[in-house]
């Protein structure tokens, strides 16, 4: 995980691969860090939301839908919709990897909240 600093401009920036989704292999790079540290901790985020999602786990999910969604919502909506997912999604599968959640999995905890509302 190297991170270099362009000594003309004084900044750092990170240069790395990493391998998508659907397995193909990319290079990028990342300008513009005061310092080395935020270089490397870019790198490590990065990796983590673009990774192998064998690794990435529903609160790590929650975490990048909410980052999303917060801009696109009116506050309300969005507090809502944090809301469900907090107290509805995360308890039921936070630290769980995605790809281990199967079919059966959803539908019994579907099942689960329908038997709450009655």
């Amino acid at each position: 995980m190297p991170a270099y600093k362009d000594e003309a401009r004084g900044i750092w920036y990170c240069r790395f691969r990493y391998t998508d989704y659907t397995g193909e292999k990319h290079e990028t790079t990342k300008w513009g860090f005061k310092t080395k540290k935020a270089a490397l901790q870019y790198e490590t985020e990065f990796k983590a939301q673009s990774g192998d999602t064998a690794k990435l786990t529903m609160n790590a999910l929650c975490d990048a839908y909410l980052k999303d969604r917060k801009v696109n919502l009116k506050a309300s909506t969005y507090r809502g919709t944090e809301k469900i997912i907090n107290s509805h999604i995360r308890t039921a599968f936070g630290r769980r990897p995605v790809n281990e959640i199967s079919k059966l999995d959803i539908r019994q905890w579907q099942n689960d909240l329908l038997q709450k509302q009655a």
